[in-house]
């Protein structure tokens, strides 16, 4: 039974995963490079070190920036920990291939899809699937935030589980 979860990262939707640890009364500690969100995070055992907890926690949920995922994915199952991740898990195939060279049998992987129950998602699923076009469009860097930034790959999975 998992009762010591690590969550990693404590930011935009980290806040979220501590929360819902927090209830479950698993949360055994937090760890983010921002001392702000630390402080925040409102747990007893932080730091910016994961290794400073791995040892004793059965599980790491890692809810950072994708860029990070890789290295939190790999360090929690080279320690046998069971994982938890956000998606995307990896941020290409490579670093996907060297996640899956890895044998992890004994203990449980799990992508996250905690945003298919967000109230707008649920009812998008009651649409009728027809064709649509569907086109992703980046604004330049120097505008404060786009659509991909602002949901992340959501809706690019919502809309290739709903059409295929």
């Amino acid at each position: 039974m998992i009762k010591r979860v690590i969550l990693v990262g404590n930011g935009r939707f980290g806040k979220n995963h501590l929360r819902n640890l927090q209830r479950l009364g698993v949360l055994y500690a937090v760890v983010d490079t921002d001392h702000q969100a630390l402080d925040k995070a409102n747990c007893p055992r932080h730091s910016r070190n994961i290794y400073d907890f791995i040892d004793e926690a059965d599980a790491i949920d890692v809810c950072t920036a994708p860029e990070a995922h890789l290295e939190y994915c790999l360090l929690a199952l080279q320690h046998h920990k069971h994982l938890f991740v956000e998606k995307p898990v990896v941020t290409d195939c490579e670093q996907f291939e060297r996640l899956a060279a890895l044998k992890f049998s004994d203990w449980q992987f799990m992508v996250g899809s905690i945003y298919d129950f967000v109230p707008a998602m649920v009812e998008a699923r009651r649409l009728p699937a027809t064709k649509v076009h569907f086109e992703i469009i980046r604004p330049p860097r120097d505008r404060p935030s786009d659509l991909l930034n602002e949901l992340g790959w959501h809706p690019i999975d919502w809309v290739l589980k709903k059409f295929g």
